[in-house]
């Protein structure tokens, strides 16, 4: 009869590539069973047809399986044959239950872009909720202005994009308000004008302020609310996105900056920063999600779900207690 291996019966491609996952599947119940009666009432088949099943399988190979007595015994090919069929229903067992995943959201990749202005505790607590649940999703975060998170969406580098919603958006991208960002001025806890009873816009002209590039939503707002007070631009401005720089500038100066209500947390937190009450007119806009024109995923499904599930308060996300979510 000769020696046999599993390298050389899998030359044999006529009959590998009639092979399915069932024929493995019986052939391991037969392992398992230890005889063909008990195989076959296992799987449902008559002991004939299964008799016959094995006998032509054997044919194909060129060589027996099983030694037959009492019980069935494997031969030696038998053995690298189970092998074989254990690798392969191991395999086919994973990419279903990844498949299965995947169809649920709970597995696969979610590239998230977000505009710095809206960082809040919106993203970081959708991000750990939807790790709980999700714990097998790649998650990539990348933060930018919107222009190049929007043509980073439309090459479809990205998923999902969480910005502010700003008129008409490009063809192919479509947008969905969240909630409207309020506007807030910050200062230092020691600045003069927190021992104003009731701090205004004529004088908080005469301190330097930080402020966003012209034509940005916060530039406009800026803008809207002295003209709004009937009070001149001030003249010393300090123009930067740098979140180190402001940071720095706010600390160790008197100048004043705006943020949205969502954005100030994260710098008065520590008590050296704090909010001024400064009367604000206006809204900043709404925050929303910018998706492509392609059928959502389930895993982008799921997580755009959770954002507009924590975003439903107007007043804007929950606080972010990452004790209770590690």
């Amino acid at each position: 009869m000769g020696w046999y291996n599993l390298k050389n019966m899998m030359n044999y491609a006529s009959w590998t590539r009639r092979l399915k996952i069932r024929h493995l599947e019986i052939f391991s119940t037969l392992v398992s069973s230890g005889s063909q009666s008990a195989a076959a009432d296992m799987l449902n088949m008559t002991q004939p047809a299964l008799s016959k099943w094995l006998r032509e399988l054997e044919q194909d190979i060129g060589a027996p399986l099983f030694l037959r007595g009492k019980t069935l015994r494997l031969t030696t090919l038998g053995v690298q044959f189970l092998g074989f069929a254990e690798k392969v229903l191991g395999e086919a067992e994973s990419i279903s239950d990844r498949m299965e995943a995947m169809r649920q959201g709970r597995a696969g990749r979610l590239r998230i872009g977000v505009l710095h202005a809206v960082v809040s505790e919106l993203l970081p607590t959708a991000i750990l909720r939807f790790r709980a649940t999700a714990p097998k999703v790649s998650i990539a975060v990348t933060e930018d202005t919107l222009v190049p998170l929007l043509d980073a969406l439309l090459r479809r580098e990205l998923d999902v994009v969480i910005g502010r919603i700003q008129g008409a958006v490009l063809q192919g991208i479509r947008s969905e308000e969240l909630y409207e960002e309020q506007v807030v001025a910050v200062v230092r806890a020691s600045h003069p004008l927190r021992l104003a009873a009731r701090p205004n816009w004529a004088a908080a002209r005469e301190y330097p302020w930080l402020v966003t590039p012209q034509g940005t939503p916060m530039r406009t707002r800026f803008e809207s609310e002295f003209v709004n007070a009937g009070v001149r631009f001030p003249e010393d401005l300090i123009e930067s996105r740098s979140v180190v720089v402001n940071e720095t500038l706010l600390r160790h100066t008197d100048m004043i900056t705006l943020f949205s209500r969502h954005v100030a947390p994260y710098y008065t937190k520590n008590g050296v920063l704090t909010e001024l009450a400064l009367p604000m007119t206006g809204k900043l806009g709404p925050v929303g999600l910018y998706f492509s024109d392609d059928e959502p995923t389930p895993t982008l499904s799921r997580f755009a779900a959770l954002v507009r599930e924590l975003a439903t308060n107007q007043a804007g996300p929950a606080p972010l207690d990452i004790s209770k979510m590690t």
